[in-house]
């Protein structure tokens, strides 16, 4: 079963990258150059907002509807094709529930998790700047 739920993930993220890598290039092949939003990574806040929704709609299917291979099926669905394309999803699925447990515990992971994100981005592009 564990290989069968491995594959099924590896699968699924495949699929997901894929994907992730096709609504980015549809996403901002519709910015006009002198728009607004020239510059800003829409590919990636629509694939970010799309596997928030997405997530929502799948945790509550996979916790509602039994059925043969449910878990195999919600790990292809939720951490392999939604795990490749956003791991924000699953960020703010996590975030939230959280929050419905304890707000403050939630509140505190959401920013921090947020923070601590920027400030690795941040000295990693610092490091690969130095590096290369």
């Amino acid at each position: 079963m564990m290989l069968l739920n491995m594959l099924a993930v590896m699968a699924g993220g495949g699929l997901g990258a894929g994907t992730r890598y096709l609504v980015g290039l549809a996403a901002n092949a519709v910015v006009p150059a002198e728009s607004v939003l020239a510059g800003v990574p829409v590919g990636t806040l629509c694939a970010n907002v799309l596997g928030c929704f997405a997530i929502g709609v799948l945790s509550c299917f996979f916790s509602s509807v039994d059925f043969g291979g449910r878990d195999t099926w919600r790990l292809f669905a939720i951490t392999g094709v939604l795990g490749g394309f956003t791991t924000f999803s699953t960020f703010s699925l996590e975030s939230i529930t959280l929050w419905g447990e304890n707000p403050l515990a939630g509140g505190a992971y959401a920013v921090g998790t947020l923070a601590a994100c920027l400030v690795a981005a941040a000295l990693g592009r610092a490091l690969g700047k130095l590096a290369w």
